[in-house]
């Protein structure tokens, strides 16, 4: 089912919300990463595996509007270049969720480590 130049705008609109939306849940964890340093306290890593769930699922939910709107629309090269790049840069934000859920392990073992060491 071809869909028309009004549901397309429609879809876009709706395509930038979600990358919007993404990217202030991955503002959200790099915020809760930077209170949890300056506390210089243990990283909560569960909280930052909550915000990259809900971030991996608003990606995957993403791709499944961008291939359903590919598929059922004749795009403009505009809007090709747009869900494209809107598709690099969710997932860009998801690898970047990843890298801070790695230091954050990293981080909680030094302290672990120095916390033992200061203690002899």
């Amino acid at each position: 089912m071809k869909q028309n130049k009004n549901n397309v705008a429609e879809h876009i609109n709706l395509l930038r919300n979600n990358i919007i939306d993404i990217w202030g849940e991955a503002r959200n964890m790099f915020v809760l990463l930077e209170n949890f340093l300056a506390a210089s306290d243990k990283i909560d890593i569960e909280s930052l595996e909550k915000i990259n769930k809900k971030i991996k699922r608003r990606l995957f939910l993403f791709d499944e509007e961008n291939a359903k709107i590919i598929t059922d629309t004749k795009l403009e090269d505009n809007d090709i270049r747009f869900i494209l790049g809107g598709m690099r840069l969710v997932s860009d934000f998801e690898r970047i969720s990843l890298k801070i859920i790695k230091f954050s392990c990293l981080y909680n073992s030094i302290i672990s480590i120095s916390f033992f060491l200061f203690l002899r």
